[in-house]
């Protein structure tokens, strides 16, 4: 067995758009609740260290959106009590919950999606069909750390400096403003030179070639089909399940629904599945040395 990232970069492309695509569009809290469990366990996998503050952040995102569903929401014919003379109904309670579940799921999941998706992949994924477009999705999605990482920079400079201190609110607002001056003009001054490089080395007037190339062998074409086939199900079996919210919870449960929840239950733990399968064998073979 490969771990996931080892994979084909189609082959993980087209298993996150799977997940994350029926995450998104599907209203059925066990589709929620199962999407949440498996990208929060896979996302600590692979990330063990930075697990802690995402869980954080992603707790507090939770709750903000859980509670925000009731306060605005008056739907639902069961009135759990009243708030400033508004009633709180839990039906809008239970649909923020799921709706709350359903995003931070698919946050986790684009989490574990910019890790396992370097740069280079996307430019060999998508160089093919677009040029430009390619481009566009790797200098983003590597935009995102290099600004939050020249903000500390710019940030710890102008405290050594003693141009601002955290203590005061008004001093503190006004040297994060400056801050943010000086980050904007270095990422606008980072654009020209990159435009500028980039015209210089001849970009897009010759035959591209990739710095990794990849082969699809027999466990990408598996993971294409288990994809296609569990996100197809799982789709599939969304769009025939019955069950709302608003005015009471209604459901109706059916074979067709079984089947597709079993299918995005495995869907959503395959990379949990492939993890540990890749250390209980690394583990198996180091003992047998």
């Amino acid at each position: 067995m490969r771990k996931l990232n080892s994979y084909h970069p189609a082959a993980v492309f087209l298993y996150f758009f799977a997940v994350i695509f029926v995450t998104m569009f599907s209203q059925h809290p066990a589709v929620s609740a199962l999407s949440l469990i498996g990208s929060v366990v896979f996302f600590t996998l692979i990330r063990p260290k930075r697990a802690y503050r995402a869980h954080i952040f992603s707790l507090i995102l939770f709750l903000i959106l859980t509670l925000i569903n009731p306060l605005f929401s008056k739907s639902g014919e069961t009135v759990l009590f009243y708030f400033n003379n508004s009633p709180i109904t839990m039906e809008a309670l239970l649909y923020g919950l799921n709706a709350a579940a359903s995003l931070t799921a698919a946050l986790y999941w684009f989490r574990c999606f910019s890790h396992m998706m370097t740069s280079d992949k996307l430019m060999y994924l998508f160089s093919r069909l677009s040029k430009k477009l390619a481009v566009v999705l790797t200098m983003s999605l590597r935009f995102i750390p290099l600004f939050k990482e020249q903000y500390h920079k710019i940030s710890d400079t102008q405290k050594a400096l003693g141009l601002y201190k955290d203590g005061n609110i008004v001093d503190s607002i006004k040297g994060r403003l400056r801050v943010t001056d000086i980050l904007i003009t270095w990422a606008l001054e980072g654009g020209i030179i990159t435009a500028e490089s980039m015209e210089a080395r001849g970009w897009g007037t010759g035959r591209r070639t990739f710095y990794s190339r990849y082969r699809i062998l027999p466990s990408d074409i598996i993971l294409l089909a288990l994809s296609v086939a569990l996100g197809g199900l799982s789709a599939a079996a969304v769009c025939v399940a019955d069950f709302r919210f608003y005015p009471a919870i209604t459901y109706q449960s059916s074979v067709w629904t079984t089947i597709g929840l079993c299918s995005f239950l495995l869907l959503a733990a395959l990379p949990v599945i492939i993890h540990l399968q890749e250390v209980l064998r690394w583990r198996f073979l180091t003992s047998r040395i």
